[in-house]
């Protein structure tokens, strides 16, 4: 009986603390309890006759092998924070604090207000006009992440619509405008070679003159709408510009023409660090060439594998027939390049569209392509069907992925964008919704899910590297061995492989292969010997290869010499930068040729120089110098990726880094 009564007392006593919670709000505080972490819970009695004057007890074991424990105390008057500073100071405790309200946290799924998005099934299809609940990219779980527009670094995203040409006053739409261009003065301000391209381009007549057509305002709009605006439609992206480029028909030659004003701006982009051009990273093409073979469109190919190498990935839309590609042709979808994702039309209900492309080797993948609601010229709306219409859910999820990316992947695409462009292809394939229409039709066997590619860029191993640079300056007939430190800065497991480039004499590395779960970091040691080497300098690079991580490359740069007849003089500058990444302190270790006085000096990514200063001392002997991501004001600099030089006499050495707090 006793036993009974107590335990219906702690029933009770549970009831009623579950209502106490129940009655606050999220986060605030339980009156009367603390979650505190002990030495030892052997130390519990001490602690409670210690604090006898507030009825201090146990209520509840959290942890026992953390020791972390519930209590409770029945003087509800006293004061919360008194009571836990007093606990605070109990010898056998590290740490205590109040409990606090914690709410259920549902998955939040951002749906915009836009005003025919219930009738975008293609984003959120919950079974209206007899589709099937889910047949759709998984927009609104995507947007929980992300709604697009800009990287980490700042780039506002751009994605080409070489087209038509977009009605670019509509309403609903974010189009690109050329703000380095006076538009109508026959000037060619930004030296792009194209003159007062101030809205893109028309590569039909070789002018600024833009055409419009209700094929590429709908292709916009599907790319990138306005999205919760009030009006219209929501696109797969709510932020990203559009650049219209009217070239999409006649004949190869105008879509050569169109595919190089895009490769042009982003090229500019690159060169004159975001001054100038656009930060281009996908060119929609919903045009081709029925059972056109590749071997004929040599340049057309080519033209998509040099934008691929700058880091802009081309979607390109399938025939609109009942045609397998793989034994029929098709331009471009029949195309080998890399960089190219061909696509092709999935309906309301995840059917393969009944005149729609297919080809298990040639076409990727599908996407929403049938009855599609966006925009038309007017500021008007209406559906369309077509592998028009699917492709362009592929460029706006390329952009999308642009805005996730975290600031290690977008320093690693910017350094070498052709191979970090392919991961984000290999991003959306791997996130397919695998469908039975599309099973030994496409590539992927499924259907475009941007909230899938978005986990799997999210979720993917990041290769990071300190430091930056391996440096040596070692007599003749020596061996050093230097420490490089991998870090998976990522989500998932890293597999990778660390070789050395073109295998040097002087490097002893081999095939080192590492496995590093996400979080966790292990040296590889490089060895270096210069037996055998003339005096000079010598450089190499340790390369660390992944799969999912594409990969990161660490420069060796080696100074031999000989202490007999050689003075000072005869050393160049060098310099080694740690931690790199880092997250608000570096220490840069450097020397200098006699007589000449080292100044530091850091850019941004715009070139702009945020800070310098002049070390002390001359010589080769080693020093360092410390700096805490400062401008000349003393203000803290923003994340990002920074370039900072030793200057000595005529001599300059550089290396990136990036701050990441």
């Amino acid at each position: 009986m006793n036993k009974l009564w107590f335990v219906s007392l702690c029933f009770i006593l549970l009831m009623v603390s579950l209502g106490t919670a129940a009655q606050n709000s999220p986060g605030e505080i339980i009156p009367g309890q603390m979650i505190v972490q002990l030495k030892d819970i052997s130390a519990l009695p001490a602690i409670e006759e210690s604090m006898r004057y507030s009825g201090l007890r146990t209520s509840r074991i959290l942890s026992r092998r953390l020791h972390i424990v519930l209590m409770e105390y029945e003087n509800i008057k006293l004061d919360q924070n008194v009571v836990l500073a007093q606990l605070k100071q109990q010898p056998q405790v590290i740490n205590a604090q109040h409990n606090h309200v914690v709410d259920w946290r549902g998955a939040q799924e951002t749906e915009p207000d836009d005003a025919l998005f219930g009738s975008q099934w293609n984003m959120h299809n919950t079974g209206q006009n007899s589709g099937t609940p889910g047949a759709d990219i998984d927009a609104l779980k995507a947007w929980d992440i992300t709604t697009g527009g800009v990287t980490v670094l700042g780039d506002t995203i751009v994605v080409a619509v070489i087209d038509g040409g977009i009605e670019v006053t509509h309403e609903d739409l974010n189009v690109f405008i050329n703000r380095q261009e006076i538009p109508n003065n026959g000037i060619d301000e930004d030296g792009n070679g194209y003159i007062d391209d101030y809205f893109g381009w028309n590569a039909y007549d070789n002018s600024p003159s833009q055409p419009t057509s209700n094929h590429a305002t709908h292709v916009a709009g599907i790319v990138g709408a306005k999205g919760n605006n009030g009006i219209g439609v929501t696109g797969v992206n709510w932020n990203v510009k559009t650049l219209s480029v009217a070239g999409s028909s006649s004949t190869e030659a105008t879509v050569v023409a169109a595919y190089s004003y895009v490769y042009e701006m982003r090229s500019l982009y690159d060169e004159t660090n975001g001054e100038k051009g656009a930060f281009v990273v996908a060119v929609n093409g919903s045009f081709g060439v029925n059972f056109g073979q590749p071997v004929n469109y040599p340049i057309w190919e080519a033209m998509i594998d040099s934008l691929g190498a700058i880091g802009v990935l081309t979607a390109g839309a399938t025939a609109n027939l009942d045609t397998d590609v793989d034994e029929n042709g098709d331009i471009p979808t029949a195309f080998e390049t890399p960089y190219l994702i061909s696509v092709t039309n999935t309906t309301k209900t995840d059917a393969l569209y009944f005149t729609a492309g297919y080809g298990q080797n040639s076409i990727d993948l599908g996407a929403p392509g049938t009855l599609i609601t966006s925009s038309l010229m007017g500021n008007t709306y209406n559906v369309r069907t077509g592998t028009s219409m699917a492709t362009p859910h592929v460029a706006g999820t390329i952009a999308l992925l642009f805005s996730a990316a975290d600031l290690v992947f977008m320093t690693n695409y910017k350094n070498n964008p052709g191979d970090f462009a392919l991961l984000m292809k290999k991003y959306i394939l791997d996130g397919v919704d695998t469908i039975p229409s599309l099973k030994n039709k496409t590539l992927t066997g499924g259907r475009l899910n941007a909230y899938n590619a978005l986990i799997n860029l999210l979720s993917a191993p990041r290769i990071q590297t300190s430091p930056g640079q391996l440096q040596a300056s070692m007599l003749t007939n020596a061996t050093l061995t230097l420490d490089l430190n991998i870090t998976n800065s990522g989500g998932d497991t890293l597999f990778y492989e660390a070789l050395v480039e073109d295998n040097p004499t002087w490097i002893s590395l081999g095939t080192y292969q590492g496995v590093l779960p996400a979080g966790m970091s292990e040296i590889v040691p490089v060895d270096i010997n210069t037996s055998g080497l003339d005096t000079g300098n010598y450089t190499s690079a340790v390369r660390i290869v992944s799969q999912d991580a594409g990969f990161a490359e660490v420069p060796v740069l080696l100074e031999v010499y000989t202490n007999v007849g050689i003075s000072d003089e005869w050393h160049t500058a060098s310099m080694v930068v740690t931690p790199n990444p880092t997250n608000g302190r570096i220490r840069i270790y450097y020397s200098a040729v006699e007589g000449n006085t080292p100044q530091i000096e850091v850019r941004d990514i715009n070139g702009r120089i945020v800070f310098h200063a002049t070390t002390g001392g001359t010589g080769y002997a080693a020093r360092y110098f410390d700096w805490e991501f400062t401008n000349l004001q003393g203000t803290e600099l923003p994340d990002g990726l920074y370039f900072l030089s030793l200057v000595t006499g005529k001599k300059r050495k550089s290396v990136k880094i990036i701050l990441q707090r």
